[in-house]
């Protein structure tokens, strides 16, 4: 099972933080003999992967059962519930209980208006009050020229798409799959 930290609102400065699953869940494979920092739950291996600060307790269920929201109850796993929450913005890295779906990180426009400077219809690429993290969608790379807002929703500039990208400090990333999947 795929364990990317999520984005989380940092318990510290309220900026966007990284929040990590203590564990990984792999298929279980044939060997019998388990790293020190590994254990099977059924047919599913877990990694402990911050040992010092987590450790494995299985949960009452005899087979994997995961639960994906706070709210459910029962014997099993609740995923994005205790873990490791890293904040580039306040340098913290900590032991956290979030409460998932509720710790998502939110583009609330408060939020953004703090993080930038700026209103949510007319963020510039560069500038910002407070760093941020920037994509770009590599499609935009096929371009000549792309147009972006340059801090007020009149206000827009035509750019290569490159120049665009290392100005913003993005990071070129394919959506598109993504988005499909998901609907």
């Amino acid at each position: 099972m795929q364990t990317d930290p999520i984005d989380v609102r940092c318990p510290c400065c309220g900026g966007c933080a990284h929040f990590h699953e203590p564990f990984r869940f792999v298929s279980t494979s044939r060997t019998t003999a388990l790293p020190e920092n590994m254990h099977r739950w059924g047919r599913v291996m877990v990694e402990e992967l911050y040992p010092d600060q987590f450790t494995w307790k299985q949960p009452e269920s005899e087979r994997p059962l995961f639960h994906y929201s706070s709210d459910e109850d029962g014997p099993g796993y609740h995923l994005n519930h205790r873990g490791i929450v890293e904040c580039e913005t306040c340098a913290t890295s900590r032991k956290a209980t979030i409460r998932w779906p509720e710790a998502a990180y939110p583009a609330d426009l408060a939020f953004i208006r703090t993080q930038t400077g700026f209103e949510p219809d007319s963020v510039p690429p560069t500038g910002h009050a407070h760093p941020i993290r920037a994509w770009m969608d590599p499609r935009l790379l096929e371009f000549d020229k792309v147009w972006a807002c340059a801090g007020a929703p009149a206000l827009v500039f035509s750019i290569d798409p490159e120049a665009l990208r290392r100005l913003a400090g993005a990071v070129a990333g394919d959506f598109t799959g993504y988005w499909a999947a998901s609907s």
